[in-house]
């Protein structure tokens, strides 16, 4: 299966065996490692596009799990001499395709198990697993979780199959008139996912909850553009989180304009924050990307998963990474603030102008406690008085101090409320 993916995605096999390798035999891997990993390994190593890292990683894991079941219960046969059985578990939600959801909780003999046919992976992107089919167990005591007609997880009555959940829960239902709050990850499932059809009531109402954002947005005098590309619950919550930040200090998007969802950003980074032109004056947009926001589960698994090692300030979640961004705003707004982009024209040199009076800045904050804002001394000190992600650039360091004294007010650092405190001066007295 596993060089069968390798060509099937074009995937160079000698690059990749290497990442293969260090992704499972790691013993600090994860264990969400399918949404971590990917970026970190083969995104990375291999340069792979992000969805055609997520599906090979993804169906590897589910290939390498079956496998393992299977050859434990080969391992039973041998061992006590009785016959063994598997049973085919499909996911009950509305991303599960028609072919999974048929094989649901049919049991199958190890030695006809067949990938592809009655053994997972069906397809690239496969999320379904198979388990020992215990004797006396009966399917109608199968209890297991799914989801709603509202997208929400729920336990599931005891011994329902994915036809039975189809016919309660799924789209066209009677009582399934809500559109799931979940949405399916774009761009990660190709092949044999089942598409829910969209109906043009429930466009209707899509289109008016997404303009409840935009109404939201309008009162704080921010555009939002395309943020139908994000998912709703992701991108409402974050709105949210950008507008009480706003409340508590609305100094800090004194420029700010516009928040869009884009398409994609170098890097593949979470968002950036950019200085756009309007009526030859410089403002602030912030921008988040779709490949992020479009996939709720997959974006709160890996920041929180960050967050818990010390790459971004404590209390960081997918929500409030907007507000790193406001901080980025905040400083580029300081730097305009001090008339550093007077007589400027291009966007590129008052980007260039904020970066290097960020870097002063910094250097100057490094100065008072006696050192380089290039040495490791310093670099140290930002680990551990910000965060891991904050050492890395000095605006990196402004903007999760913002961050930081945000999220957690009195109890961040020294230093962040320091670096707070300093842009709050100059923004004030504009």
């Amino acid at each position: 299966m596993l060089f069968f993916v390798l060509h099937f995605f074009n995937v160079n096999r000698n690059s990749f065996s290497k990442s293969y390798f260090v992704m499972f035999t790691n013993p600090n891997v994860p264990s969400r490692c399918a949404q971590i990993y990917y970026k970190t390994i083969l995104y990375k190593r291999i340069e792979m596009k992000s969805r055609t890292a997520a599906r090979l990683v993804r169906t590897e894991i589910t290939a390498a799990a079956a496998e393992g079941e299977l050859q434990a219960l080969k391992d039973k046969e041998e061992e006590f001499g009785v016959k063994m059985r598997y049973r085919f578990y499909a996911t009950l939600d509305e991303r599960t395709c028609p072919v999974c959801g048929e094989l649901d909780l049919q049991d199958f003999d190890p030695a006809d198990a067949k990938e592809g046919e009655n053994k997972p992976p069906m397809h690239p992107n496969c999320r379904c697993v198979i388990q020992p089919a215990m004797d006396g167990e009966t399917k109608e005591n199968i209890i297991r979780r799914g989801r709603d007609e509202d997208g929400k997880g729920k336990v599931m009555p005891a011994g329902m199959t994915y036809k039975d959940w189809k016919e309660e829960y799924g789209q066209g239902a009677k009582n399934a008139t809500a559109e799931p709050k979940d949405k399916p990850a774009i761009g990660l499932f190709m092949g044999g996912s089942e598409k829910p059809e969209t109906t043009d009531s429930s466009k209707s109402t899509e289109k008016e909850k997404y303009d409840d954002l935009v109404k939201m947005m309008d009162k704080q005098g921010i555009e939002l553009i395309d943020a139908e590309k994000a998912d709703f619950g992701l991108m409402k919550d974050s709105l949210e989180e950008l507008s009480a930040s706003l409340e508590r200090s609305p100094w800090a998007g004194v420029d700010l304009k516009s928040v869009r969802v884009v398409d994609s950003i170098e890097g593949d980074a979470y968002a950036q924050t950019v200085i756009i032109e309007r009526n030859g004056k410089f403002f602030t947009e912030i921008q988040l990307n779709k490949n992020w926001y479009g996939d709720r589960e997959m974006f709160e698994d890996i920041v929180n998963y960050k967050t818990s090692i010390g790459d971004f300030v404590k209390g960081t979640t997918a929500s409030n990474i907007i507000n790193h961004e406001l901080g980025h705003s905040m400083h580029i707004s300081a730097s305009k603030a001090r008339g550093l982009f007077d007589n400027v024209t291009d966007i590129e040199t008052a980007m260039k102008i904020s970066a290097d009076d960020t870097m002063k800045t910094i250097s100057e904050m490094a100065k008072k406690r006696k050192m380089d804002a290039m040495s490791d001394d310093w670099m140290f000190k930002v680990v551990d008085d910000v965060s891991r992600y904050g050492s890395s650039r000095p605006w990196e360091t402004v903007a999760e101090s913002y961050n930081n004294v945000d999220i957690n007010g009195k109890k961040a650092s020294e230093l962040s409320e320091e670096i707070y405190k300093w842009y709050e001066d100059i923004l004030k007295k504009r």
